[in-house]
């Protein structure tokens, strides 16, 4: 008998970077998603079959942190389908979230979550060594959340799609090398950094009763601050700007880049009645649109 569970992927919203500093951030699930299969197996050693997943360390430092909590001395076949792709969509913490989910079901062993989030951001840290868990939470809770990065606590803030255009910039850099570049800056710059912080610190907070209120107009006005700020922390790219300057010119509430910059995709708040023009615009400046629903289940 095999199990399998299927995982979403995210996208910020607002408070990148700051998140690891113990503020708070809004965070999407999207309608991609990444499944984990697994069964146990007769054999001398576990057996992981992960082609999409780009570093399948988390996958195998899940299961041994699994087995060795719980006393699991089974071996399993594991195996991970994704249609997540390479666009920075938080795979890491999908397929982290959905490998315990599933070898929980497997040996029917229960976990609420809360345990899930605990042992998930221990995995995540024991791999790269510095994360806030807001991915994590977002592949746990799914929809839009509210997550406090000093508490760890997350908050269902919004059940419905949130009326976004996603724009791929083609452009790949490391989560991890980021974070720590800004760690340097804020080592160097302590004072502006940390100024950069509140301010975006306050941006989340209105952000969180705008969505609630459904004021896309405000959300993006939000939104183009917060890339603004993002900007003088040294994250974003210039393929970035201008697929947000080119979105905004087109009729969009507002953009941003979102997650920890560097590449990967950028966000547009859009009227409906301009998604369309928002997209080529985008694409007309080299963005490549990926076709999301962004606070999707």
């Amino acid at each position: 008998m095999s199990v399998k569970i299927s995982v979403p992927g995210k996208l910020m919203i607002l408070g990148e970077h700051a998140v690891v500093y113990g503020y708070s951030c809004i965070v999407s699930s999207v309608n991609k998603y990444l499944c984990v299969e697994a069964e146990k197996i007769d054999s001398g050693k576990d057996i992981f079959i992960t082609p999409e997943v780009k570093d399948n360390r988390f996958v195998k430092h899940a299961v041994g942190f699994f087995k060795n909590k719980f006393n699991i001395g089974d071996k399993v076949k594991l195996s991970t389908k994704s249609n997540l792709g390479n666009f920075g969509l938080g795979s890491s913490a999908a397929v982290t979230v959905g490998t315990i989910k599933t070898l929980s079901s497997l040996f029917g062993i229960e976990i609420s979550e809360h345990q899930l989030f605990d042992i998930c951001l221990k995995i995540v840290l024991n791999v790269q060594k510095k994360a806030s868990g807001f991915d994590i939470a977002s592949s746990i809770h799914r929809h839009t959340i509210y997550f406090s990065g000093k508490t760890k606590e997350a908050d269902i803030i919004f059940k419905e799609n949130i009326p976004m255009v996603v724009g791929f910039s083609g452009e790949k850099a490391s989560t991890n090398q980021l974070v720590e570049n800004v760690t340097l800056f804020k080592r160097e710059c302590s004072s502006k950094v940390n100024k950069i912080f509140i301010d975006i610190g306050q941006i989340v907070e209105a952000g969180k009763c705008v969505i609630q209120n459904n004021d896309w107009e405000e959300l993006g006005r939000l939104m183009n601050n917060n890339h603004s700020l993002i900007k003088l922390l040294g994250v974003s790219t210039q393929n970035l700007d201008v697929m947000v300057n080119a979105a905004c010119k087109a009729g969009a509430y507002g953009a941003k880049l979102s997650g920890a910059g560097g590449g990967d995709c950028m966000i547009a708040c859009v009227p409906i009645e301009k998604k369309d023009r928002v997209e080529k615009a985008i694409e007309k400046v080299g963005g490549q649109i990926l076709k999301l629903k962004v606070g999707s289940r």
